[in-house]
């Protein structure tokens, strides 16, 4: 440690003096006054020292002095190693009650949409002025833009709105004729029954589905129709699924041409949507309507050009797997032991993927 001059030394050994316990600056008065007087300056510093040293020795002084400059190291505290676990948990402690909060203030959000708005989602039908819940589109005119339609049925799907999609569907089947929306309406129409359906209003979507099959047919296209038939099927409506499939997604006639833009893209979303119907049966454990899917399937292959069936890319590797791992009951249904054994004879009924005129397994199960 430097040295320290003998003014600063005097000065701070005065300090020290000055904060000992017992000592008040009017004992030192008492104390001075009891001195000889000498000259101002040099009495003071003397009369300072002189009272200092009566209190305190030097190596105390010193050790007073070196405390006072001295800088605390983890060393000196007692701590020979600093330890980062407990930064590390209070961190851990931290993300989690932020995660916590983001959870809880996302379930807040969704009881707001869902469970407060219950009643509200689900008032009456307004059939005289269309006044519907969103802040977009408040009401419906036919003078409206399509688009706006359209935003207004997602967002009724996506909120379980039955008010909104209930009011949109009778505005277009009562408000709206055949010869509005050029051709829209029919498009409309299909969004309709499939939110209806994602929400299980049976009912409604049927309402909306015959009215677009009586009065829009000419502007119905296959990947509609083919959303709806996946909707029927998932609220179990399989009957009129069927029906959905052999009206709008029945095959081309005989003699037509089936290389057509238009009948082709009917060939791969009737295929498409069988599949489903097999895969959704085997999971379900119900092979005898996967059977039924099976049949059909395979009677669109024989009909297929080779064109036509080599552009189709059927998941012919995820039917078999879905056949391999359907659980059913053999006694109630007269079927192979191996379910798997009605997908390969569905396969053998397609033309080859790649127009060849032979091909193997493999070349089916391109999907794997």
């Amino acid at each position: 440690m430097p040295k320290i001059s003998s003014v600063v030394a005097s000065a701070l050994l005065a300090y020290v003096a000055a904060t000992a316990e017992g000592f008040t600056p009017s004992s030192l008065m008492e104390f001075s006054s009891s001195s000889v007087t000498l000259q101002s300056c040099r009495a003071n510093t003397a009369l300072h020292v002189s009272v200092v040293s009566s209190f305190i020795t030097k190596d105390e002084a010193e050790s007073k002095i070196n405390n006072v400059f001295e800088t605390q190291t983890p060393e000196s505290v007692g701590v020979s190693k600093l330890s980062t676990s407990g930064f590390s948990e209070f961190a851990k402690e931290e993300k989690n009650a932020a995660f916590t909060s983001k959870k809880k203030k996302g379930r807040n959000r969704r009881k707001h949409n869902y469970s407060v708005n219950y009643k509200f989602r689900h008032e009456q039908t307004d059939t005289d002025f269309y006044t519907l819940h969103s802040s977009a589109v408040s009401h419906l005119h036919k003078d409206m833009p399509i688009n706006d339609i359209m935003r207004a049925i997602k967002r009724a799907q996506n909120l379980h709105d039955a008010h909104d999609l209930g009011t949109i569907a009778a505005f277009l089947m009562d408000e709206c004729d055949e010869h509005w929306g050029y051709g829209f309406r029919g498009s409309l129409l299909s969004r309709t029954a499939v939110g209806a359906l994602h929400m299980n209003e049976v009912e409604l979507a049927a309402k909306a589905i015959e009215t677009r099959r009586v009065y829009e047919r000419a502007s119905m296209q296959p990947y509609e129709s083919a959303a709806i038939i996946k909707g029927l099927m998932r609220v179990q409506q399989v009957d009129q699924a069927w029906n959905v499939l052999d009206d709008e997604l029945r095959l081309p006639l005989a003699g037509s041409d089936w290389s057509s833009p238009e009948n082709k893209e009917v060939i791969k979303h009737r295929g498409r949507v069988l599949a489903s119907i097999i895969s959704r049966h085997f999971h379900s454990g119900e092979p005898q309507m996967a059977a039924r899917a099976l049949t059909s399937l395979a009677a669109m292959g024989d009909a297929l050009p080779n064109m036509v069936g080599g552009e189709l890319h059927l998941p012919w590797s995820r039917l078999v797997k879905a056949a391999s791992d359907c659980k059913y009951d053999e006694e109630e249904c007269d079927l192979p032991s191996d379910l798997s054994e009605l997908v390969f004879e569905a396969i053998g009924a397609f033309p080859c993927p790649g127009g060849e005129e032979e091909c193997g397994l493999d070349d089916y199960l391109f999907d794997v």
